[in-house]
C-alpha cells in the first residue's frame, strides 16, 4: 500500500495531462528539516545529523470497493488510489493516474458517485456507490531544486567530523560537498555551530554521537561556510 501511495501521488505531480490536478494555491511546496528541535538522536558514521528538503501535502483516496459505469469492463479494484483534485471548485474529486480515470463524490457523504475519464466532460452516474476513505500524504518532489544533507562522518579526541552536501534536482554536486571538522573537547555536553545550525552532542562514543539540534536558520544553496566555533558546556 505504501509503494502504492508515493508512487501515485508522484505520478500525480509529473504528469503533464494532470499537470491543473496540482494547484500551487492549494499544495504549495513546503520545507521540511529533520530532526525537529530539540528532539534528542543518535547518529552512527555516515549517517544524517540533518537535512532539508521541499515537498507536498497530497490528499489520496483509497476506494473500499471496485469502481465503475456504464459498461465498463476493467473496474478500478478495491484499494485503488486516486489523487485529490483541486484545480476546480465543487465537489470532491479525485483521479487515478494510471488510467485516468476520476471520481466524484458529488453530494460529500463519503461515496463517490459519479465517474469521468482525464477529469474532463460530463461525469456519468457509477453502477454503484463506492465509499472510500481519504489521507494526507507528504511526498517529496520529484524534483527538487534544493536539498542538503550533513552527514555525521566520525570524531576524534579533540575533533568532529561533518559532511555538507548539496543535490540540485535530486543528483549531488561536487563542487558544493564541504567537509567540516569542528574543535570539541573531551567534556560532555558541548554545544557547536555549523551552517547556521546550534547543535548540544551528549555524547560520542563507538556507537556514535548522540546530539540535539537547539536552533537552527534556513539553509540556502551554495551558502559560504558559516564560522565553526566550539564551546565546552
Amino acid at each position: 500500500m505504501k509503494k502504492g501511495v508515493i508512487t501515485a501521488a508522484a505520478l500525480a505531480l509529473a504528469a503533464p495531462a494532470f499537470a491543473q490536478a496540482v494547484d500551487d494555491a492549494e499544495n504549495p511546496v513546503r520545507t521540511q528539516v529533520v530532526p525537529i528541535v530539540g528532539v534528542e538522536r543518535t547518529v552512527s558514521v555516515g549517517e544524517p545529523v540533518f537535512q532539508t528538503f521541499h515537498y507536498r501535502r497530497l490528499t489520496l483516496a483509497t476506494i473500499a470497493i471496485p469502481l465503475s459505469w456504464g459498461k465498463a469492463r476493467n473496474p478500478l479494484p478495491a484499494g485503488t488510489i486516486l489523487n485529490h483534485v483541486k484545480w476546480r471548485k465543487g465537489p470532491f474529486k479525485a483521479c487515478n493516474i494510471e488510467t485516468n480515470r476520476c471520481a466524484s463524490d458529488v453530494d460529500g457523504d463519503g461515496k463517490f458517485d459519479r465517474g469521468s475519464l482525464f477529469n474532463v466532460g460530463d461525469f456519468i452516474p457509477l453502477n454503484a456507490p463506492v465509499p472510500y476513505t481519504k489521507a494526507d500524504v507528504d511526498v517529496p518532489l520529484t524534483t527538487d531544486p534544493f536539498k542538503a544533507t550533513i552527514l555525521y562522518t566520525g570524531a576524534t579526541s579533540d575533533s568532529l567530523r561533518l559532511s555538507y552536501r548539496e543535490f540540485a534536482n535530486d543528483m549531488a554536486r561536487a563542487a558544493f560537498t564541504e567537509d567540516l571538522t569542528i574543535p570539541i573537547t573531551k567534556t560532555f555536553p558541548q554545544l557547536v555551530a555549523f551552517k547556521g545550525i546550534r547543535m548540544k552532542v551528549l555524547s560520542i562514543d563507538g556507537l556514535g554521537m548522540r546530539y540535539v539540534i537547539e536552533g537552527m536558520q534556513p539553509l540556502t544553496p551554495t551558502a559560504p561556510p558559516a564560522p565553526v566555533t566550539s564551546t565546552a558546556q
